[in-house]
């Protein structure tokens, strides 16, 4: 390069330095690299926002639930349950007419002597006495007698007239033999006949001091079985020790029905005992 003198004596370069450039390239200075940025890997799948899509409506499995098995609870005790009943509470006798037949054994054995020396046919009779006289005869009431041995006779049919009664009761003929077969039915036709009254209670009262003879009993129990079942209430007596108790109970309406007197100077106490509970009898609680 060759300085030229400049007017004021300084050498000038210009043009060298120019031609200088011109002629060479200039030097350029070593670019830095850029530092490389770590490329990003993109997953589509966890960038990408999932589409707008219907959310899906779960599906519905029906459950049976079986039904709960059943719990067994212990019974709890009884208790009493009251019902009405077309009873009542109370027997008043004079509100309640009866219709009664007395049904007597007229066998030769009730001849025979009772402890205080008379026959037991006259210890029955007398018996028969007071019970009438418990009767209210002037309400109504009725009564009728029957006396059977080996045939039957009613001696008076249902009635109200005392004398009448007693008339009957010295009519009773003594004989052989003890039909209560026989006695049984004709007291549940009378009560069953023209004079009895619908309104009155029937009730029979059978006194024997024997067993059954020539006929079996059980002739007799199927007659008051018959009664029974018609309605009528059977009281059954009993005298002397020669009986047939089993038999006396099954023609009786209950065991409470029954009477035993070994003597039959005891009657009169049997007869009046009937006579206290006969209006209440069958429809009303016991007092």
């Amino acid at each position: 390069m060759t300085a030229c003198p400049a007017p004021d004596g300084r050498p000038n370069w210009s043009n060298d330095v120019l031609t200088s450039n011109r002629l060479r390239p200039p030097t350029s200075s070593p670019t830095p690299s850029p530092t490389p940025t770590p490329a990003r890997t993109t997953t589509a799948a966890a960038t990408a926002s999932p589409p707008n899509l219907p959310t899906p409506v779960p599906s519905v499995t029906a459950t049976v639930t079986p039904p709960p098995s059943p719990t067994f609870t212990a019974s709890p005790s009884p208790r009493p349950l009251y019902l009405p009943l077309a009873l009542r509470e109370r027997c008043l006798p004079d509100e309640q007419r009866l219709d009664i037949a007395l049904v007597l054994d007229a066998s030769t054995s009730m001849l025979e002597r009772t402890a205080a020396g008379r026959t037991k046919l006259d210890a029955a009779t007398e018996a028969a006495r007071v019970l009438l006289d418990q009767l209210r005869l002037d309400k109504g009431d009725q009564a009728a007698l029957i006396a059977f041995n080996a045939d039957v006779t009613t001696l008076q049919t249902l009635t109200s007239v005392r004398a009448d009664l007693d008339g009957a009761l010295t009519r009773i003929a003594v004989a052989q033999l003890t039909r209560i077969d026989l006695g049984i039915q004709a007291a549940a036709d009378e009560l069953h006949g023209p004079r009895h009254v619908t309104s009155h209670f029937p009730v029979m009262v059978v006194l024997t001091d024997g067993r059954a003879n020539p006929v079996p009993v059980d002739v007799a129990v199927a007659n008051a079985a018959a009664a029974k079942a018609a309605g009528i209430t059977v009281y059954t007596v009993g005298v002397g020790t020669d009986l047939d108790v089993e038999a006396l109970r099954a023609m009786a309406s209950s065991p409470a029905h029954v009477h035993l007197a070994p003597d039959a100077e005891q009657l009169a106490d049997v007869y009046r005992a009937i006579a206290v509970a006969l209006p209440c009898a069958g429809r009303y609680w016991p007092r």
